[in-house]
């Protein structure tokens, strides 16, 4: 799916259903450009893993609580509305960065990529 510049494609079009986030992310990350969409929240809880997310200038996206449950239909139109706004979100966000989409498509910042060369903290 195309639009405004913008490409939908599920990780397995590029990688296989076993690949791990060590195998693709440091792929999608030296192609840059690329945002990842993801209901799994071992990346955000999990240090080792966030921490490998941290070192990249991915942005991710996590589905909150209640997309699974939600019908198909129902899930593709929410996503399509929280779409402008995480597209606002891509704007601004620090590389490395995660932000859990919520179902009312409220978007709020899960964790903050590493801090930028030369800034100052």
């Amino acid at each position: 799916m195309e639009e405004d510049g913008h490409r939908v494609v599920h990780l397995r079009e590029r990688f296989a259903a076993e690949a791990a986030d060590e195998v693709w992310l440091p792929i999608l990350d030296s192609e840059g450009g690329w945002c990842v969409l993801t209901n799994d929240h071992g990346i955000r809880r999990k240090p080792r893993q966030r921490e490998l997310w941290m070192r990249r200038s991915t942005v991710v996206f996590f589905l909150g609580p209640g997309w699974s449950s939600l019908r198909l239909g129902a899930k593709h139109s929410r996503l399509s509305t929280a779409m402008d706004s995480m597209l606002e979100v891509l704007e601004t966000a620090c590389p490395g960065s995660g932000h859990l989409v919520h179902v009312s498509g409220k978007i709020v910042r899960a964790f903050e990529g590493p801090p930028r060369r030369g800034s100052a903290d």
